[in-house]
């Protein structure tokens, strides 16, 4: 990966080989290594000196990448907790006509004195707007597999142990990320349909870290589509560009023209009809919204928090979570009308957009 990364010209974190590895100044200790074929962080270590325990293993053992042990910017350490980890950006591209697109984008926040950022280790993941690089809600495996409703969406706003909230917060060099993970999927996994690319933001810009092929982080933790679409507009076409990537390839997609226009007539049907039934309920909820504000005496700020009387504080909240569902309409009204168009551009020109074909 890193060969070939740096003779395409994509900017990776550089990697120290077994032959240099001796001669190493002992002022760029401690160093990093990680064997190439586990995930979650399993095995990461931490080479403090020439000659320890760490150094010993990773010498003579072939699996593992040495790499110099990064630091987190600066701008960033406010956010994270004291002593974390190298915290990593997870952009996930996907193969498009037009080039490959943001499927989803995340943070990971390390928890502190770990050597590595999944939240399998005890950190956070915050999901981030892929267009603006502001970062939405993060989750973390406790909220995952102990919370009342394992299923439900991130709703965190600071890691633990940061001094400050990351909700809200935009990212440094987000663009620059963005187009590091477009252009690594172009120059080093053409033939692959998505990847998951792990970016280090650094002083000097970003750099990629590793790709990932199997990498949907956000239906793994109970994500809606329309959050989804909100925060990654181009994420309501991945099965429409899945289709054309599957199609005529060996054990893919096959159909003559003639098949592959009553499949879209279906499919555009089909949309037609989710998107009325969405409607019908953006409409209801709108309505229940306006109702229950009206039978809280006195309410002028729905989010100011509950009153003292009981009926109203139930009354916000009734209110709070139908606002939450009314979101997910809105997110879900945006990805059905950008997969509709998709169909609609196909019946008219099949070389004009992406398209859903199954």
């Amino acid at each position: 990966f890193h060969k070939l990364a740096v003779e395409r010209g994509v900017p990776v974190v550089p990697v120290i080989t077994r032959e240099e590895l001796p001669h190493v100044p002992v002022e760029r200790y401690p160093l990093f290594a990680k064997p190439k074929n586990l995930q979650w962080g399993q095995g990461v270590l931490r080479i403090g000196s020439k000659g320890d325990e760490a150094y010993t293993k990773a010498m003579e053992n072939e699996d593992y990448i040495i790499q110099a042990k990064l630091e987190n910017m600066e701008e960033l350490q406010d956010y994270f907790p004291p002593d974390a980890p190298l915290c990593t950006a997870r952009i996930t591209t996907f193969q498009t006509r037009s080039g490959p697109r943001v499927l989803e984008s995340w943070i990971r926040v390390g928890a502190s004195s770990q050597l590595a950022d999944q939240f399998e280790n005890g950190g956070y993941t915050f999901a981030v707007y892929a267009e603006s690089g502001v970062v939405w809600h993060g989750t973390c495996m406790t909220m995952m597999t102990h919370g009342d409703d394992p299923s439900l969406e991130p709703t965190q706003r600071r890691a633990l142990g940061a001094a400050k909230e990351l909700t809200g917060h935009k990212l440094p060099r987000w663009q620059e990320a963005v187009q590091a993970a477009q252009d690594a999927h172009s120059k080093l996994a053409g033939d692959a349909f998505t990847v998951g690319w792990d970016i280090v933001f650094t002083k000097e810009g970003v750099r990629l870290l590793e790709g990932n092929l199997m990498s949907m982080v956000a239906l793994h933790i109970g994500m809606r589509y329309g959050t989804m679409s909100l925060l990654w507009p181009d994420s309501p076409l991945f099965w429409v560009s899945l289709s054309r990537w599957l199609h005529g390839k060996k054990g893919g997609l096959t159909y003559s023209d003639k098949e592959k226009k009553q499949k879209l007539e279906r499919v555009r049907k089909r949309l037609q009809q989710d998107i009325h039934k969405t409607s019908k309920g953006k409409a209801a909820l709108e309505a229940a919204i306006l109702k229950c504000k009206n039978q809280v005496a006195g309410v002028a700020d729905i989010e100011s928090g509950p009153m003292n009387d009981s009926e109203d504080a139930a009354a916000i909240s009734a209110v709070k979570a139908m606002q939450i569902r009314l979101v997910h309409r809105e997110g879900e009204l945006f990805g059905l009308n950008k997969e509709l168009a998709a169909i609609k551009g196909e019946l008219l020109n099949p070389d004009a957009i992406d398209l859903v074909v199954t």
